[in-house]
């Protein structure tokens, strides 16, 4: 199952949820669902069974009825103020994790309807946050490039992953194949991959071009050193993460936006333009889909 977020205030903060397989993505939503006026952001669950979305507020949403079942708001006791920019579920979906203007990083407990843990060693606005294979450690970007990794429980700072004069974080993502590895995507579309447990840059992948710039990121499920991004002129890129190189790219006809493995072999872009493009590896001379 995949999930898109209309994140344009005009798009009115639509989150949809789509059946995918090796034929592409369904042709209709399974679930479709207002959570926002504007959602800045949204995750599905490891079940598939729930979005979380966040916006002025944390929103949650069981995917079989297609209704707002839960709002965690900032009227809530040590709720932060400010605009919310980034969520994520944890592997049990009870906890999530949200951040944002205010530069802290909550943990609530979506059972019992408040926040459990606050971080609060950022010193500027969170824009990206990941819970890790095992939920016991989380990592959050933010506006000044920095990448903090916390142990969930003792809130303690693990590592702090930084170069100097980097700009702001816009994606993080977990490798699934190899767990310590975590991508980090920044606004100047550059993306520097980093071994989280010996807190040591091992690549910079673009940036700097309008043709290399990086807006989107996905670890391919089935080959740990495969990723793919999706690139600022309309192109989705496909790294050899070990020896830093492009191996493969695919034009999808429009600005992309986002991009994420549908299975081991097809994966999936989305682009400015609302479409939603399937490409069988394969076989990528034309898309197995598009919505």
């Amino acid at each position: 199952m995949l999930l898109s977020a209309a994140t344009s205030q005009s798009s009115g903060g639509v989150v949809a949820a789509w059946t995918a397989s090796g034929s592409g993505v369904g042709e209709e939503s399974i679930c479709r669902v207002t959570t926002h006026e504007t959602a800045t952001a949204a995750r599905l669950s490891s079940s598939g069974e729930a979005i979380v979305s966040c916006g002025v507020d944390v929103a949650l949403c069981a995917t079989r009825d297609a209704t707002v079942a839960l709002r965690l708001g900032n009227n809530e006791e040590g709720a932060p103020r400010g605009l919310l920019q980034c969520c994520d579920f944890d592997q049990s979906s009870r906890l999530v994790c949200v951040g944002g203007e205010g530069g802290l990083l909550d943990v609530w407990d979506c059972k019992r309807r408040r926040i459990v843990r606050t971080l609060e060693d950022h010193g500027s606005s969170i824009t990206a946050c990941r819970f890790d294979s095992t939920s016991t450690c989380v990592a959050s970007g933010n506006a000044q490039g920095e990448v903090l990794i916390h142990k969930v429980r003792s809130r303690q700072l693990l590592a702090l992953l930084a170069e100097s004069s980097q700009p702001p974080i816009t994606t993080l993502e977990y490798s699934p194949l190899r767990p310590h590895h975590l991508g980090a995507l920044h606004g100047d579309g550059s993306l520097r991959l980093w071994d989280v447990d010996r807190s040591q840059k091992l690549a910079k992948l673009g940036g700097g071009r309008a043709t290399t710039d990086l807006l989107g990121l996905a670890f391919s499920p089935v080959n740990a050193k495969f990723l793919a991004a999706a690139r600022a002129d309309g192109a989705v890129a496909f790294w050899d993460a070990d020896r830093g190189v492009c191996v493969k790219a695919l034009d999808v006809g429009g600005r992309c936006t986002s991009l994420a493995f549908a299975t081991e072999r097809v994966v999936v872009v989305g682009a400015d333009d609302g479409r939603l493009v399937a490409y069988d590896l394969r076989s990528t001379a034309a898309p197995v889909s598009h919505v």
